[in-house]
């Protein structure tokens, strides 16, 4: 009797258990990594505190989990594996909204457009929310 395979991820072993762990509960219903979400705070908090001439701009999927991989144990592996659990089709999706609202920055902290931003932050909390498709 054949037994199923394990899916076999890039680098897989070469996470520490925890962050693994903390990857697969996230992975296990999602199909982005939630904790993306932390890039986009900064933004949130400065237009709540009216402190509009702080922001700057967002930074896309690939460019949080760069910066995120280089806390981990093995930041390559790290890096790796959660581009590999992500959707790209919601990747593409995602920075084209992130840099969507960054070519609209400039004008958004001239207006002080708190609305705009917290519109923003909604809908991007909202899609990093988005249900993995079995």
């Amino acid at each position: 009797m054949n037994e199923p395979k394990e899916e076999k991820l890039p680098n897989q072993a070469e996470l520490s258990e925890g962050e693994k762990d903390v990857l697969d509960i996230n992975f296990k219903t999602h199909a982005l990594d939630a904790d993306v979400g932390n890039s986009l705070m900064k933004v949130s908090m400065y237009a709540d505190a009216g402190r509009f001439e702080d922001i700057t701009p967002v930074q896309t999927y690939e460019e949080y989990l760069a910066e995120k991989a280089s806390a981990a144990s093995n930041p390559g592996a790290y890096y790796d594996y959660v581009i590999s659990r992500s959707d790209p089709v919601l990747v593409q999706e995602y920075n084209a909204r992130i840099r969507a609202f960054n070519e609209e920055l400039e004008n958004i902290k001239r207006e002080r457009d708190g609305q705009k931003v917290r519109d923003f932050f909604k809908k991007m909390m909202e899609f990093l929310g988005t249900k993995k498709r079995n």
